[in-house]
């Protein structure tokens, strides 16, 4: 609840080119390069409240070109897989390994008009034919499984890509640029928030 809180006290979140707001909320601007993200009345999907998720959108928002091939790695709400094609991604794919949080972003994915425009599915990487490659991974996941998954998500990068990672601490920040760098990943920018990190990395 205490999303819902906060949503309630400070009204929309704005992060980069994103402002995310309750579908009942007035317009925060009128301001056309403003890209709105829609909240369920009444419910707290990511608001974008953390600190991993504002990061996250902040760079998105920075990194993405138009046209370009994403993917959403731990989708969770939909919220980042929704700006990607709010930001004028060419082809989406959101992917998490709880199936039971398909149901709740497909929700919110038909809220903010971009379902048809966004590959949704229960799963992992591994489910993703070997040949699927992204221009930008989004992966604000547990720390572990961004270590162990370094080579095969890196992997995933078409070249020049970018990937944005975060849901980890600043002291696990080490262990996974130790990760990427190994798989052969350039760190382009390191970014920082109360105790968590959000890391930008280059192919």
């Amino acid at each position: 609840g205490w999303l819902e809180a906060t949503l309630r006290q400070r009204g929309a979140l704005i992060a980069g080119r994103f402002a995310v707001l309750d579908v009942d909320e007035p317009r925060p601007t009128a301001d056309a390069d403003v890209l709105e993200i829609h909240s369920p009345p009444g419910r707290a999907f990511g608001t974008g409240e953390h600190p991993t998720t504002a990061m996250c959108l902040e760079l998105l928002s920075e990194t993405i070109k138009p046209g370009a091939r994403v993917l959403d790695l731990g989708t969770g709400s939909g919220i980042l897989a929704i700006a990607a094609a709010k930001a004028g991604a060419a082809a989406v794919l959101a992917l998490d390994n709880d199936p039971e949080t398909v149901p709740v972003a497909r929700e919110n994915l038909e809220l903010n008009g971009v379902l048809d425009a966004i590959e949704l599915s229960a799963g992992s990487l591994r489910e993703i034919g070997r040949e699927r490659r992204f221009e930008l991974v989004l992966a604000n996941i547990h720390r572990t499984a961004l270590v162990r998954g370094a080579a095969s998500l890196y992997a995933r990068l078409a070249p020049g890509g970018h990937a944005i990672l975060s849901g980890f601490s600043i002291d696990d920040a080490a262990l996974v640029h130790a990760a990427w760098a190994a798989a052969g990943g350039t760190l382009a920018q390191q970014r920082e928030r109360n105790e968590w990190c959000a890391l930008l990395w280059r192919r």
